[in-house]
């Protein structure tokens, strides 16, 4: 008989943990499933957004103007003060020399300077 006892404890062991556990609610177990499928894919989305390879600079601030800049901006107007004087001193060429009267070993020699080739 004392094998029957035996036999009768082991039976009854795991209907005692059965109770213990808690029962599967099988709805909260498929909402809980669609909720990880939903974060799973707005991670992946978030990660494949189309970017890949491509470099974002980060916001950065506006750079200063520092001496440089400065020296930048007189360099600019005197180029282009130096561009009008150039211009003025061609303009001054354009007209035709005036006439020459050289005396030379009191020989006069008068007319137009000889014209330079170009």
């Amino acid at each position: 008989m004392a094998k029957s006892k035996d036999k009768g404890k082991a039976k009854d062991a795991p209907k005692e943990k059965a109770k213990d556990k808690p029962k599967r609610d099988p709805k909260a177990e498929k909402a809980k499933a669609k909720a990880e499928k939903a974060k799973a894919k707005a991670r992946e989305e978030e990660a494949d957004d189309g970017d890949e390879g491509e470099y974002e600079e980060p916001p950065s601030k506006k750079p200063k103007n520092d001496v440089y800049v400065g020296l930048g901006a007189i360099t600019l107007v005197a180029f282009i003060v130096a561009a009008v004087l150039f211009y003025l001193d061609g303009e001054a060429h354009k007209t035709p020399p005036p006439q020459a009267n050289v005396t030379l070993n009191g020989i006069q020699l008068s007319g137009r300077a000889p014209q330079q080739a170009p």
